[in-house]
């Protein structure tokens, strides 16, 4: 018996390579992913963007200096988001800036 993991998913990964494995031609089972639901999808960004705002410096940077700071300190932590963060126009990067802005200016807490 296989094992499985909280939601079942290892246990039909598993079945089905067995079925391959014994020349057994099977549909193939559908395997669910477990995934986060959140309202804020760059939620993920305001400690990073918390932690490069507290330069005293770093208002004074225009939108497109910030940004890439930010690029910068989030290929610390992972290479993938980093390069997905570069893609992003300049439109959407001030509109992102503003939003981890206000984000940060009503976050309780120190």
């Amino acid at each position: 018996m296989p094992v499985v993991d909280d939601l079942g998913c290892r246990e039909q990964r598993v079945a089905f390579v067995a079925d391959l494995e014994l020349g057994v031609m099977t549909e193939p089972k559908r395997v669910v992913q477990p995934f986060v639901v959140s309202s804020d999808p760059w939620a993920w960004l305001r400690p990073i963007y918390q932690q490069v705002s507290l330069a005293p410096s770093f208002a004074l940077l225009s939108n497109e200096h910030q940004f890439d700071l930010l690029i910068v300190e989030v290929a610390k932590t992972s290479e993938p988001k980093a390069r997905q963060l570069r893609l992003i126009n300049s439109p959407t990067r001030a509109a992102m800036l503003s939003h981890l802005c206000k984000a940060e200016s009503i976050r309780p807490g120190p």
